[in-house]
């Protein structure tokens, strides 16, 4: 649920499964040499809600919250971290698990995790959320910020 209400989720004919999963190669500054780069393999993938069942093609390109339900975790607390500071999302309260699954699955979302994968498939679930702190790198969703018809009254 965001601020808004529920949002549809909107429909679209396209397919992920020639853009996903995106690899890059990250660079950063080593914290013990200013001067001096590293780099990181890195994936996006897109994240499916937990109710969202994955066809054998989607698998290949999409986690689910289903199979990963620390990760999803993991990014709530993050999440609720960012709201907590209160300087971008128009939540009044940190979210429950339900409320943020709600709220970010009710559009396209992405992950970035540190490796190379080929397909969803080799990333394996975790038990605890600290066991994603070096591994997720960042999340985001694609959707509408404030949709039409959803006005304040």
């Amino acid at each position: 649920m965001s601020p808004y209400g529920t949002i549809a989720r909107p429909v679209s004919d396209q397919s992920f499964t020639t853009a996903l999963p995106r690899h890059a190669t990250l660079r950063s500054k080593s914290e013990s040499d200013s001067s001096a780069h590293s780099s990181s393999d890195v994936t996006l993938f897109r994240f499916a809600s937990a109710q969202e069942v994955l066809d054998s093609v989607s698998q290949t390109y999409s986690l689910s919250a289903l199979t990963h339900s620390s990760l999803v975790d993991a990014m709530r607390h993050v999440f609720n971290e960012e709201l907590e500071r209160g300087d971008t999302y128009p939540h009044e309260f940190p979210l429950d698990m339900a409320q943020f699954e709600g709220y970010f699955f009710s559009g396209d979302a992405f992950v970035l995790l540190k490796g190379r994968y080929q397909q969803a498939t080799e990333v394996d679930p975790r038990k605890e959320i600290k066991d994603w702190e070096k591994d997720l790198l960042g999340f985001f969703y694609i959707k509408p910020n404030f949709p039409v018809g959803q006005g304040l009254s």
